[in-house]
């Protein structure tokens, strides 16, 4: 189980401090784990993703636990809402689906991979607006993204009003870079790289 060997080794990392590259790469292998690799390797295809930032997503969203459930009613590895997932199985033509089916990892990461690809469609491939629109919804995402004439991404981030969604973009690019420092970062050069790139 991925999530209890993420969830020990992250405090021993938190712990041990100091550049990343300094850590022992056995710790940082585990506390970044290549989870449900064929899963995630299948849905980052088909949405056209780097297989890393889906990992780094369900990184911040569960820390890889498939029964994750938010207070807020979101379930899964990568945390899909109810009433969001009703839209994304009608578009994915997915026949009887449940809310429960959110539990099982194949269904979580095909519908939470779908709505990063639709979000990236709706900002234009922004990474920093369609993070934010994964965790805080479109609409907010719009406004922030509307608020100011800015082009520095670092800036937009700072200017988002909820502290989670501020925090999440944020840790969600941390993870991907570490992501790509242990596994890759010439393979997956930009956020939006797809696996064939």
């Amino acid at each position: 189980m991925p999530h209890l060997a993420a969830a020990a080794a992250a405090p021993l990392l938190a712990k041990a401090g100091g550049p990343l590259e300094q850590n022992p790469r056995a710790l940082l292998e585990l506390s970044y784990p290549l989870a449900y690799p064929s899963l995630i390797q299948t849905a980052a295809a088909e949405n056209d993703l780097s297989p890393l930032i889906l990992l780094a997503v369900i990184r911040q969203e569960s820390f890889f636990n498939p029964l994750a459930v938010s207070p807020a009613g979101a379930l899964g590895l990568t945390q899909v809402m109810p009433s969001t997932a009703q839209g994304i199985a009608a578009e994915l033509n997915v026949a009887d689906f449940s809310v429960a089916d959110l539990l099982q990892p194949q269904v979580s990461i095909q519908f939470g991979a779908h709505y990063l690809r639709s979000q990236l469609d709706v900002f234009a491939g922004n990474p920093y607006f369609a993070l934010a629109a994964y965790n805080a919804g479109p609409d907010n995402a719009t406004r922030w993204s509307q608020s100011l004439p800015i082009s520095d991404m670092d800036l937009f981030v700072e200017i988002v009003d909820f502290a989670e969604t501020r925090s999440y973009v944020k840790l969600v690019l941390e993870n991907y870079a570490v992501y790509r420092f242990l596994y890759g970062a010439t393979a997956h050069p930009t956020l939006l790289s797809s696996p064939s790139s």
